[in-house]
Order: structure tokens, then C-alpha cells, then sequence
């Protein structure tokens, strides 16, 4: 396992989500959790001002993705079909064999089964 992780990300199913590749079509969806600041609060990144925020971060996805580079995931809900955050590696030591994982979620999600506070770690 290592580099060649990334060639090809899986779409990974939940009873309530779908973790896949994020798309230049998920622009509003992004804009829409990434430009709270709440959300944005423990992230690498700064609130989204505009959609053209939210699409230049998607270009800079999809980006590692055609370099195979660690890049998130999308979390789609599978009720609304809408994209309600990211998730995925922020760090990966493959030599010695950890990896922390970070996430990003609509805010509006907080208490349904999708997001659950008891496991929240922030990075």
C-alpha cells in the first residue's frame, strides 16, 4: 500500500451517505456549508465569500485527484442527493503506518445520525 492509493478513489456507500469524488457540478452545494464560518472554524481553509471560492477549491481537488494526491471525498446525502461536506486524509505517513483523517459537514446536520458530536475530533 501506498502511492498507488489514489489512482483510482472508490465511491463508498453508507445507509445514509455516499462518500465519492467531488465534481465541478457540487459548486453551490460546497458554497453552501463552506461558507459558514462555523464550519470553516477547524478546517485548513477560510469561509468561501463566493461561488468562485467554492470553484477554485474544487478545481484545486480535482487537481490532486488527475495527480493522484491525497484529496477528499465528497459526503453526499442520500435523502436530499445533495454534497454536505468533505472528508479524507490530511496527513499520511505511509513509513510509519498512520494517517489522520479530517472532515468538514453542513452545520444543519449536527444531530441527525450523519454527523455524531460523541466521536468529533477537530484538526
Amino acid at each position: 500500500m501506498g502511492e498507488n492509493v489514489y489512482q483510482d478513489l472508490p465511491v463508498l456507500e453508507t445507509a445514509r451517505t455516499v462518500l465519492r469524488k467531488i465534481s465541478i457540478r457540487d459548486d453551490c452545494d460546497i458554497f453552501a456549508y463552506c461558507s459558514d464560518e462555523e464550519v470553516a472554524k477547524y478546517t485548513t481553509w477560510y469561509a468561501h465569500a463566493s461561488l468562485e471560492d467554492s470553484r477554485g477549491y474544487i478545481e484545486r481537488i480535482l487537481q490532486r485527484y488527475s495527480q493522484q494526491q491525497v484529496a477528499p471525498w465528497g459526503i453526499q446525502d442520500k435523502a436530499s442527493g445533495r454534497l454536505v461536506g468533505t472528508c479524507g486524509f490530511v496527513g499520511w505517513d505511509v513509513h510509519h503506518g498512520k494517517a489522520e483523517l479530517g472532515y468538514a459537514i453542513s452545520k444543519g446536520l449536527l444531530g441527525s445520525g450523519l454527523h455524531d458530536r460523541s466521536r468529533e475530533t477537530h484538526h
